[in-house]
């Protein structure tokens, strides 16, 4: 299949550079039709209100889909307030998912995608920055009118394994981590051995040491620091403690 990479001053701009921070630049991208997204195993098809498909748009190995595609993947509301550039997506979601005609004739295309490294993106309350696999920033894309997010960056959100099989051209999230794919927030190849020395850090009683192949209490950090864009003069952390979720640590 014919691919359309980004050049490297186009993907160092994708990555929040300086440059980015002036305002909306455009970028060259990929309208991907041959991505297929499955979430826990079930195809997605996404469309916009006119009942017309839309499609993944693919730049500098990142995928993108529509807020409202995002939103209709989490169960959400979307909201745009054009007057502070904010798109917000939270709430039960109250309108039924957005439905049409399958697109069998659509075609890889060269587009442009318009960056706005000013919008804001909240989540559930939370401004959010996005990242890609290689833990650099994604600027919100617009594209047709439409804004459009990275998908990794909001199924992890979601709390779900990313994966990205290449023979089948497909995005796959994921509740449960062995059914495919991997999260690659932080490394994991060095996992503790011992709980927190900090004795103020309560530990779950029947997991008196970190099993094999987690991350320890400092590593959580400077995950949860990444992820806010902050640094640790500029936080304080409350809490820390190992637990499990769903069986899993």
């Amino acid at each position: 299949m014919k691919k359309m990479i980004c050049t490297v001053a186009l993907a160092s701009l994708l990555c929040g550079s300086a440059f980015a921070a002036s305002g909306s630049y455009t970028v060259a991208a990929e309208l991907n039709p041959d991505i297929r997204v499955q979430i826990d195993g079930v195809e997605r098809t996404f469309y916009n209100v006119q009942g017309q498909e839309v499609h993944p748009i693919s730049c500098g190995g990142t995928t993108y889909i529509p807020l409202r595609s995002i939103g209709e993947l989490m169960n959400k509301n979307v909201n745009w307030d054009e007057s502070s550039y904010t798109a917000t997506i939270g709430g039960t979601r109250t309108t039924g998912n957005a439905t049409g005609t399958p697109d069998r004739n659509a075609k890889e295309a060269a587009v442009n995608l318009t960056m706005e490294p000013n919008y804001t993106i909240v989540i559930d309350g939370v401004d959010r920055t996005f990242y890609d696999v290689n833990g650099k920033v994604c600027d919100p894309a617009v594209y047709n009118g439409s804004i459009y997010l990275p998908i990794r960056a909001i199924g992890e959100i979601m709390g779900k394994s990313v994966s990205w099989n290449e023979a089948a051209q497909t995005v796959s999230l994921n509740s449960n981590a062995s059914i495919g794919g991997e999260v690659t927030d932080f490394d994991t190849s060095n996992p503790a051995t011992t709980p927190p020395s900090d004795p103020t850090t309560p530990v779950n009683p029947a997991t008196p040491s970190t099993p094999a192949g987690t991350i320890t209490l400092e590593q959580a950090k400077q995950a949860a620091l990444k992820h806010a864009g902050k640094t640790a003069a500029q936080v304080t952390f409350v809490k820390g403690t190992f637990d499990y979720e769903h069986g899993r640590p």
